[in-house]
């Protein structure tokens, strides 16, 4: 027998009462009810990288558990876990957008030697940024597509062949490595800047 419209609503609100006062089960529970909904959300804004997608259903998630006690109508918790989804799959295409074009007028400045910011950037100073955040890199794979292309000046498509796999792999590589540095590489610059 299946649970009435009214007594499911009992359930969902007792869950996130529980999960509210920290309770792991019931926010597990929560996670594993809603999870595909919310990754469908994220998977639509990340143009079927579902790397992505996955990665940021977490975060959406992570956001909703932090925010839960700010709900206050139990019953609208999966309008309010979407829009939490849109919401925070909208603030990354838009800081995506900007990261890249910080990440082009970078390169512009590295290939370059050139742009807005070069002054008070000494070229051995950027490459050591650089080295240094390539070594970060956990992954060997990553971390080679990542240096063929920083380090080494090669294309994408000398690299995916180079390493043997697609080239879109390589891309989806470079993006998020560009994505991990955001900050990091920013705060450099303008450190090197003053």
């Amino acid at each position: 027998m299946t649970a009435s419209k009214r007594e499911k609503s009992v359930m969902l609100s007792e869950l996130i009462s529980k999960a509210i006062k920290g309770e792991e089960a019931s926010c597990q529970i929560l996670f594993d009810n809603f999870k595909n909904k919310v990754f469908r959300i994220c998977l639509s804004f990340s143009n079927g990288d579902r790397d992505l997608a996955q990665d940021l259903c977490q975060d959406v998630f992570i956001l909703a558990f932090k925010q839960l006690h700010t709900l206050q109508n139990h019953s609208k918790f999966s309008q309010w876990l979407s829009q939490i989804a849109y919401n925070l799959c909208k603030s990354h295409l838009r800081g995506k957008a900007i990261l890249s074009s910080h990440i082009k007028e970078y390169e512009h400045t590295v290939r370059t030697g050139r742009g807005e910011h070069s002054e008070g950037i000494r070229r051995e100073q950027i490459d050591r940024i650089i080295h240094a955040l390539i070594e970060q890199i956990p992954k060997k794979e990553i971390r080679e597509s990542v240096t063929l292309f920083y380090v080494d000046g090669k294309s994408t498509k000398d690299i995916a062949d180079l390493q043997k796999i697609p080239q879109s792999t390589v891309t989806t590589r470079l993006d998020r490595f560009r994505i991990k540095i955001q900050r990091h590489l920013m705060l450099k610059i303008m450190e090197l800047r003053d």
